[in-house]
């Protein structure tokens, strides 16, 4: 995936409500950027951080811009987590996730479930059909990127109707992605929501499939890269 507009370099000034970011920019200005990740993105809202915030063109939105990159550990990380669906449906079609190459058809409208939503409907020639969650994570450990990374009620939802589906005969499969480069896997930690925890092993057992993908980022593009093993 190729940013569509060239991203603005600033530096952070703060996070506020978790929604909202005051970064100073290269030029001096100070403008207020959208952020679209809920979490405590625990390392990387320090006042002083680089940043990279994009410019939107829509006219009719209050907030002119986004935050979509921070530099950390040495390495740039994502923080835009809207991307994770449209960069995990471009490396399916193009038959980079490991056994989701069988499908032909992505649809990237979403499903919706009792409370949460399926991201992606995936649909082979001969009728299989895979429903893909998507989900974004971030917080480095050591060498590893954990799951869960923050305390949410739709996530425990999700792991419970995506069990559901496998329990009616379906394929489903969760996709972390992992927006940085800096790691070699992905471990599920019991500290940050030991309910999520319990409904992830839960979910393994029952069938649902995981995969997590980190990703290749730089100030002009990003995509998934490489498998990282998962550890429950």
């Amino acid at each position: 995936m190729k940013f569509k507009n060239n991203l603005l370099r600033g530096e952070l000034i703060s996070r506020k409500k978790r929604v909202l970011a005051d970064v100073m920019l290269e030029n001096g200005s100070v403008v207020t950027a959208y952020c679209s990740n809920f979490s405590a993105m625990e390392g990387l809202t320090q006042s002083g951080t680089e940043v990279f915030v994009s410019r939107l063109v829509t006219p009719m939105r209050k907030l002119k811009y986004i935050w979509e990159l921070a530099y950390a550990d040495g390495g740039l990380v994502g923080v835009n987590a809207s991307r994770t669906n449209e960069l995990v449906a471009e490396a399916i079609e193009a038959k980079k996730i490991e056994g989701l190459e069988s499908y032909d058809y992505v649809f990237r409208h979403p499903s919706y479930l009792k409370d949460t939503r399926i991201n992606l409907t995936l649909e082979s020639k001969d009728d299989k059909i895979c429903y893909v969650a998507v989900n974004n994570i971030y917080m480095k450990r050591k060498t590893d990127v954990v799951f869960p990374s923050a305390v949410t009620l739709y996530e425990r939802k999700q792991l419970e109707e995506l069990s559901y589906l496998v329990d009616g005969g379906m394929r489903a499969v969760m996709v972390y992605v992992a927006q940085r480069m800096d790691c070699v896997g992905a471990k599920m930690v019991w500290d940050i929501d030991p309910t999520q925890a319990a409904l992830l092993l839960e979910a393994k057992n029952r069938g649902v499939e995981f995969l997590c993908y980190n990703c290749w980022i730089d100030n002009k593009n990003i995509w998934l890269d490489k498998s990282l093993p998962l550890s429950f």
